[in-house]
């Protein structure tokens, strides 16, 4: 799930008061709301037993409160969203970043337009368990990927959306010595649903 900017909280329920801070409505998680969300879009979700959804709200803290979204940051929540007895948990929630920082932006990868971010939107099993350069992380590998190529350098989703594939648009740590544990526990591909 990929969202971001005031239009973020309303969308969710949030009502933002003074651009950093957000209020909930009263009685609501903030998983139904990002369920809530979901549905309001026709985004899939996986609901059985043993099924997980990553979601991630661009600009939103692990706390359910909004900031303003700034580059290069790790200003975004990336989640695990399970239903247990059909009701929707978030299970781990970090603090990540769903953009390509500075240095890729600024410098794009060579053969390429612009650095790649993930088009908003519901991404059906974009990922797989495989490697990020040596370790174990959550990889594109030969799924298809709705990509923005940001082209003019100016850290917006604003250029044409591509599909491209074998990109490595993936899921993983910046520490060298890779994820504690396993990226896969036992999974061998996982919905994103994200929501713009």
């Amino acid at each position: 799930m990929v969202q971001s900017g005031e239009s973020t909280a309303e969308r969710l329920g949030f009502k933002i008061s003074d651009g950093k801070s957000a209020s909930k409505k009263s009685g609501s998680t903030l998983a139904h709301r990002i369920v809530d969300c979901c549905k309001s879009r026709n985004y899939p979700l996986r609901t059985g037993t043993g099924e997980i959804n990553i979601v991630a709200v661009e600009g939103m803290n692990v706390n359910g409160s909004f900031n303003n979204d700034q580059a290069n940051l790790w200003n975004d929540e990336i989640a695990i969203l399970v239903f247990e007895n059909g009701t929707p948990k978030l299970k781990c929630c970090y603090l990540g970043t769903t953009e390509p920082g500075r240095t890729v932006t600024q410098n794009p990868y060579r053969g390429t337009t612009g650095a790649a971010r993930l088009d908003t939107g519901h991404h059906q099993d974009l990922w797989q368990v495989g490697l990020h350069r040596g370790y174990e992380a959550l990889a594109q590998n030969s799924n298809a990927a709705r990509l923005v190529r940001d082209r003019n350098k100016n850290y917006s989703r604003d250029d044409k959306v591509t599909v491209e594939t074998g990109r490595g648009i993936n899921l993983h740590t910046t520490k060298t010595t890779g994820w504690r544990g396993s990226a896969g526990g036992g999974l061998s591909k996982i919905g994103l649903p994200a929501v713009s």
